[in-house]
């Protein structure tokens, strides 16, 4: 599964990453975004189309990101990043150097999938992306969108590779609002203390696969997806392919969505509209990149009638990081 984002305007075309190649970054884009089973899987039976409006989330789940360990964390004064490049697309989190090269692997229920993201040129407020597929050799490009050292447009890597083996075809996607990543300015002012918002809205509906279960969930049209992120200053030892990071930046993530739900007793055939809710930890060093994500809890639900947990076991890892000349 692979997600691929578009602008309102259009503008930036990205391509469906592959069945077993989901993105993986955390990130959001503004361009049209691709969901591809890394292993498709038919439903089981067609459902009919779906034209219920979702009900708004309940007060307690709105925008609320993913809590963070409340243990010590590891005392670090203060950040020392490598040296910044300047710019609109200076930013600690996606660092858009030309030449910058990333390779990650995506393990879960249907193996690794691994994808390579290199940086092309930077101009003004945006660059260029390659997105490869280094077992198969399908390559996709796009650009990125910056301003002021935030990113504001980038195809969305992280929920295309968490979802790989779960939803059942393309996600196509619309950016609305918000950005990815805030600027080091940002994040130094206010102590690496901050918590950001994106959305995106949901151009075609699609199923989502609930293992062990009878009830089907679908993600109708014109749905809201809301991802909220935080970051509190925390840092942890990481281990990953690529090597050891005894300071990594954690963030957490929520992502929220309108979803309906069908198969539940006494609820007309039609469905009955719910909420999905996603969170994540992902762990950063600054002006390297993503290091790791993993998917801490995921549920469908209904407001006082049921929630049914997912269990969404896919994490990426950072292979090797080659930094640009």
């Amino acid at each position: 599964m692979f997600l691929y984002n578009r602008s309102k305007g259009r503008e930036g075309l990205m391509g469906a990453v592959i069945a077993l190649l989901f993105t993986m970054f955390s990130l959001t884009a503004c361009g049209r975004m691709f969901i591809l089973s890394a292993t498709p899987t038919p439903m089981d039976t067609p459902l009919p189309a779906l034209t219920l409006t979702s009900t708004p989330f309940p007060p307690t789940a709105t925008d609320t990101p993913t809590s963070l360990p409340s243990s010590s964390p590891t005392s670090i004064p203060s950040l020392t990043p490598t040296p910044v490049p300047s710019g609109p697309c200076d930013n600690p989190l996606i660092p858009l150097k030309e030449g910058n090269e990333w390779l990650y692997q995506s393990t879960g229920a249907n193996g690794v999938t691994r994808l390579r993201i290199t940086i092309g040129s930077v101009s003004e407020d945006r660059a260029g992306i390659v997105m490869t597929n280094p077992d198969t050799g399908l390559e996709i490009r796009d650009v990125i969108m910056c301003s002021q050292g935030a990113i504001n447009r980038i195809p969305v890597f992280i929920t295309s590779l968490l979802l790989a083996d779960y939803v059942d075809h393309v996600l196509n996607t619309y950016y609305l609002e918000g950005y990815d990543a805030p600027s080091y300015t940002t994040l130094e002012q206010n102590e690496w203390r901050y918590t950001w918002k994106v959305e995106y809205l949901l151009e075609e509906g699609a199923f989502v696969k609930i293992k062990g279960s009878t009830i089907r969930a679908y993600f109708t049209p014109n749905a809201i997806f809301k991802y909220t992120s935080e970051v509190v200053n925390i840092h942890e030892a990481i281990s990953v392919p690529a090597g050891e990071y005894p300071h990594a930046l954690m963030v957490g993530q929520t992502w929220q969505s309108p979803i309906n739900l069908m198969g539940l007793p006494d609820v007309q055939a039609t469905g009955v509209a719910g909420a999905f809710t996603m969170d994540t930890v992902l762990w950063y060093e600054p002006y390297i990149g993503l290091l790791k994500a993993q998917i801490n809890a995921a549920n469908v639900w209904v407001p006082g009638i049921l929630e049914v947990p997912l269990a969404l076991d896919r994490e990426i890892e950072l292979v090797s990081f080659t930094p640009g000349q």
